[in-house]
Formats: structure tokens, C-alpha cells, sequence
């Protein structure tokens, strides 16, 4: 990846947000379509959170993780292709979940495990 900043939009109206709550770029070259935006970038549903004035913690909490997810495909991470890190790494770093599944996520997104693709929610 070169040094570029990562831009972070939410204005992506050619994406179909059903079911998501952001997408990003993984490769040199993507953009959204009809705009100057190349990546990497981060699209960020509108509608989520749905309280945007006054989001509540875990909608803040949910947004932050969405983030840090998003970012690792911009680092070229993709989901089914190999250990499953996005979600792994969230779930290690900011999520708040049960001990031993943090624990589990961490030894993934350390890159201690190495089987078979995981998804851990």
C-alpha cells in the first residue's frame, strides 16, 4: 500500500448496503464508481447508526470495530480466501465478547493459528 490516507466516505449511493454496514477497498486501483475516490477508502452505510445524534455505546462501539475491520481490507484482507482476520483482529482488539473467545481471536489475528477459515461471528 502506498502513502496514501485513507478516505472515509459515506456517500457510496451505487452500493447495495442490504445487510452491511460498510465496505472497503483491498487493492490499488478499486473506486467507487462515479466519484474520485480510490482506494484505499472506507464507505460507511448512512444509515448506520441509526441515532446519529445521539448514538448509543454500542452503536458507537459497533461503528468502531466496523473501522477497524475495514481497514484490514484495506491492508488486502479478504473474507474466505484465508483465516478469516477481519472479524478475528476486531473481535481481539475492540469488540467486548467472552474471555475465551477474545482469547481465540487474539491467537488469530497474532497469526498463532493457522487452520482451516474460521469465522468467529
Amino acid at each position: 500500500m502506498n502513502s496514501s490516507t485513507v478516505a472515509v466516505v459515506c456517500n457510496d449511493d451505487k452500493y447495495d448496503w442490504t445487510g452491511t454496514a460498510a465496505h472497503a477497498s483491498v487493492k490499488p486501483g478499486e473506486k467507487i464508481k462515479g466519484t474520485n475516490v480510490v482506494h484505499p477508502f472506507i464507505a460507511v452505510n448512512v444509515n448506520k447508526p441509526k441515532t446519529k445524534l445521539n448514538p448509543t455505546q454500542e452503536e458507537k462501539d459497533f461503528l468502531s470495530a466496523t473501522l477497524f475491520h475495514e481497514q484490514l481490507h484495506n491492508l488486502g484482507f479478504l473474507h474466505g480466501e484465508s483465516v478469516e482476520y477481519p472479524y478475528a483482529c476486531a473481535t481481539c482488539c475492540i469488540e467486548d465478547v467472552k474471555d475465551d473467545q477474545r482469547a481465540d481471536a487474539c491467537k488469530i489475528c497474532s497469526g498463532v493459528y493457522t487452520g482451516p477459515t474460521i469465522r468467529l461471528i
